[in-house]
């Protein structure tokens, strides 16, 4: 028993001042960013919401309902000329079934996106720019919107939310060059045969034949384009309404703790602070607050109570005291002033 005890000190022995320094980094961490509920106010939501929005808005895509597809590309992709239309994506595409009792076409949206078999032809400059511009559009977005919602809880430099402001103007700016995807060849083909397509020859179409390629905005470009919307509104709040300045904090003092804290500061000062004794005795005050950056600012003043001691006597007993010995005693100070005496 008697070792297992000693293990078990040995252990804490061990293990308490690492915890100890940890808290007391943590709490130094805190204290620097001032840790504690909305310290900007309910200004931050704003923005927060629409960036998570605009966030939810790029991933709400399945990554083959970017486009509606209509023409030539259909047969291109399904190998079928029966098919009226696909939803295609970046990744992949989804292709409608034939009902015969409702002699419709309809898309089973719980059915897996079917991938692209030569996605090496069709892809050009076009369709890899959408692609990478919409993925780091996604990063950026998510970056922000993360990094915003640790306003809610600490203090925010003016420099970070500048910062802030430019990362979604520029995760805005990236999802809106992605919908540059439209330009790729394969929403403006006319041809069916995929060695064609590779070949770069196109077939010639007429008024009265017109089997050219037609991608409209579908699901996930319509998402792409609120996300736009989203994020430039929350752009435009944070450079227009500028840095939301904290919120101050009053701290609360317990009366001896203010006694305290004036005591030490008095017995630190030099010639030029003095202490006013009578017997009503002290009275210390102690303001704190913080200022537009979250640090603390603290005030003390003390006040002694029914002091009535004049100007005109203060002097007196200052010239009493640069001509007297100093080994007078506190009595003979306060005969001389009328009953208040003042010393450093």
């Amino acid at each position: 028993k008697s070792q297992t005890a000693g293990q078990i000190l040995a252990k804490y022995s061990v293990w308490w001042p690492i915890q100890k320094n940890m808290a007391t980094a943590f709490k130094r961490g805190a204290d620097y960013f001032q840790a504690r509920l909305l310290p900007h106010g309910g200004r931050v939501l704003f923005p927060i919401v629409l960036t998570t929005l605009g966030l939810c808005a790029t991933l709400s895509e399945d990554g083959c309902d970017y486009a509606h597809v209509e023409g030539a590309a259909v047969e291109l992709l399904t190998g079928s000329d029966a098919v009226p239309y696909v939803h295609a994506g970046m990744t992949a595409f989804r292709a409608p079934g034939y009902y015969p009792g409702d002699n419709t076409w309809r898309v089973v949206y719980s059915d897996r996106c079917s991938p692209y078999e030569f996605k090496s032809v069709l892809e050009d400059t076009s369709w890899v720019a959408g692609q990478w511009l919409s993925f780091l559009s996604v990063v950026i977005g998510g970056a922000v919107t993360l990094f915003l919602w640790t306003s809610t809880c600490l203090v925010l430099r003016p420099n970070m939310w500048t910062v802030v402001g430019v990362a979604v103007a520029a995760a805005c700016l990236l999802e809106m060059c992605s919908l540059v995807w439209f330009y790729t060849r394969l929403c403006h083909t006319t041809t069916t045969n995929l060695f064609d397509f590779e070949a770069g020859r196109e077939v010639e179409v007429n008024a009265l034949y017109d089997n050219s390629t037609k991608c409209s905005l579908f699901f996930g470009s319509k998402c792409s384009i609120t996300a736009i919307f989203l994020w430039a509104a929350a752009t435009l709040w944070i450079f227009v309404r500028g840095y939301p300045n904290p919120v101050p904090r009053m701290i609360a003092i317990d009366r001896e703790e203010k006694v305290s804290m004036v005591g030490t500061s008095s017995l630190r000062s030099t010639r030029g602070s003095t202490v006013s004794k009578r017997s009503g005795g002290l009275t210390a005050s102690t303001a704190v607050s913080t200022d537009r950056f979250g640090d603390i600012n603290t005030t003390s003043f003390t006040s002694s109570k029914d002091t009535r001691a004049s100007h005109k006597s203060g002097m007196k007993s200052l010239s009493d005291m640069s001509g007297r010995p100093s080994e007078l005693s506190n009595s003979q100070f306060s005969n001389s002033s009328g009953g208040s005496a003042a010393y450093a």
